[in-house]
């Protein structure tokens, strides 16, 4: 995480197993300082939040359970309406 502000990002492609094709979208991780040792890490795909985690500093990307849950995160996010919205929306910008 950036130590000189207080929001960093990254962006993570995310790789969705579909029936024929494997799909790669990317997906923006923010990371925010909240409280002394207490981190607020919220995924993105666009403009839409796709969820959102608060843990202690230390277990912040390098812990494999962090990984587990953002894993988590982004399969019931590929499951759910709101993913077809998201990429109906991409693919009407084109």
């Amino acid at each position: 995480m950036n130590k000189n502000s207080k929001t960093s990002s990254k962006r993570l492609k995310a790789t969705f197993d579909s029936d024929k094709d494997t799909e790669k979208i990317k997906i923006l991780v923010k990371a925010k300082m909240i409280l002394p040792g207490m981190v607020e890490i919220s995924l993105w795909d666009q403009e839409f939040e796709i969820g959102m985690l608060i843990c202690p500093v230390e277990f912040y990307g390098i812990n494999d359970i962090f990984y587990s849950i953002l894993d988590k995160m982004l399969m019931a996010y590929y499951r759910s309406p709101d993913f077809r919205k998201v990429q109906k929306r991409k693919e009407t910008k084109k």
